[in-house]
């Protein structure tokens, strides 16, 4: 196999059915010209949690990020109807009713890319799935340890780089879960300018790498280890995708990695990207985007956490070192104004008022100033299937800290300190304040389908 990347092509999320041809095969978000993170699922079949990831995605739902804002600014107060009207049709509550009918939340923000087995082994997601659709066409077969994990996550980067808006290339297994709310997660990843994958720590190669001449500009002193799970910029990934050279000298000595317990998905990327002199476009205070624990007698395989141990302790642990999540998720609260009340407007006029008008609210004028640390992550494994429940509760129970603080989306009040034993808990893991993984119309979907935590 060689390069991946291909330029030219579509994206993953359904089209729009436009009239006249204003919008057909055109997406809101591609309408709107909104920078995308591309979620990419590396599983063996079913996604577990699938509900969780529903409902967070439902938390992003008809909302526009004020890096999209002078681009509608523009359609709707521009010359010529013909930016608007394809923005209102793309846009229009007639697409949001069809997603909905589908069971899609209407986000603008993420684009989903999944990896299964290839057929006959994977039969595909069901109707009605968040995940249907969304298989990419190639796959191959992949075994632990093997080169085929990375000839994976290459084919999902290559599929996701057809899209143009796609920014930002996360790497999620099917017992991952997110650790912040999609806006926090959304601001966090378009202001970060680098990749979590780490080109800082040295490892020992297979005495055998080195005996023949064809590494390319993979040389003696570059090899390095980062986690399988990674989130790339778009430069990284393709020059990961398009990449020719060093995959193939890994392919050609792939049978030596599984006895020296060295391992072609945790040192390909890491040693390619110093090799092509992106060192100081990588994060090395974590190894990687995804919190793991390897505690337990199995060095080999991170431990697996049971339904018990899914607390809110456990997911202010999961996310790292980090003392500043309030700030940054009030910071990206604030960044989303919802684009519903512009498009029901009543002539373009009034869309671009109020859309000028977003300019002086909080919404269009914040900017993202509190980040997250270095040292946080923004995903965690592994929960598997027995602890889908757990997860769903936990993430619905957040529901009611946002309640409780006032802090419902778009409102700049800090929310109030948690109480009780939750609030104990999280100022043992070192919270500064409640736990908040899901906002908006997510809670409201989780209260009107009574999805009560117990």
């Amino acid at each position: 196999m060689g390069s991946f990347f291909h330029r030219n092509g579509g994206n993953s999320s359904r089209t729009a059915a436009g009239n006249g041809g204003q919008c057909a095969n055109i997406t809101c978000s591609q309408a709107l010209g909104i920078p995308r993170v591309a979620l990419l699922f590396l599983t063996k079949g079913q996604l577990p949690h699938e509900p969780t990831w529903r409902l967070w995605l439902e938390a992003a739902a008809g909302l526009l990020p004020a890096q999209a804002l002078p681009a509608a600014q523009v359609a709707a107060c521009g010359w010529g109807d013909a930016a608007w009207q394809r923005i209102h049709c793309a846009c229009s509550a007639e697409q949001r009713q069809a997603a909905e009918r589908r069971r899609q939340p209407w986000q603008h923000l993420f684009n989903l890319y999944v990896h299964p087995p290839p057929s006959p082994a994977f039969k595909g997601f069901p109707e009605g799935s968040l995940f249907e659709g969304r298989a990419i066409p190639q796959r191959v077969a992949t075994s632990w340890g093997h080169i085929s994990l990375v000839d994976a996550a290459r084919l999902l980067l290559g599929e996701a780089l057809r899209e143009p808006l796609n920014q930002r290339f996360l790497l999620i297994s099917d017992s991952g879960i997110p650790v912040y709310n999609p806006l926090t997660f959304y601001q966090q990843l378009m202001w970060d300018r680098r990749s979590h994958l780490a080109t800082c720590h040295p490892a020992t190669p297979p005495s055998s790498f080195w005996s023949k001449n064809d590494t390319g500009p993979l040389k003696p002193g570059m090899w390095r280890k980062s986690s399988q799970f990674f989130s790339l910029t778009r430069r990284h990934a393709e020059m990961v995708a398009s990449d020719s050279t060093v995959i193939e000298a890994f392919r050609s000595r792939s049978t030596s990695f599984r006895d020296c317990h060295l391992l072609p998905d945790e040192h390909y990327m890491p040693s390619l990207l110093l090799a092509l002199g992106e060192a100081n476009g990588t994060h090395c205070e974590t190894f990687g985007v995804a919190s793991t624990s390897w505690r337990g007698p199995n060095y080999a395989h991170p431990h697996s956490f049971g339904p018990g141990e899914v607390t809110e302790q456990l997911l202010w642990t999961v996310r790292g070192k980090c003392n500043n999540s309030l700030a940054a998720a009030l910071d990206a609260r604030r960044m989303f104004l919802p684009l519903e009340p512009a498009l029901a407007a009543a002539s373009r006029d009034q869309a671009c008022r109020q859309l000028r008008g977003a300019d002086a609210t909080a919404a269009g004028s914040q900017t993202y100033d509190h980040p997250l640390l270095g040292t946080c992550y923004l995903t965690a494994r592994k929960f598997p299937a027995s602890t889908r429940d757990a997860v769903l509760r936990l993430f619905v129970r957040t529901c009611r800290a946002a309640a409780d603080g006032n802090a419902t989306l778009g409102h700049a009040a800090a929310p109030a300190a948690p109480a009780g034993a939750a609030g104990a808990a999280a100022g043992a893991a070192g919270a500064d304040g409640p736990l908040i993984l899901l906002v908006g119309r997510a809670c409201e979907l989780a209260a009107r389908d009574q999805l009560v935590p117990d």
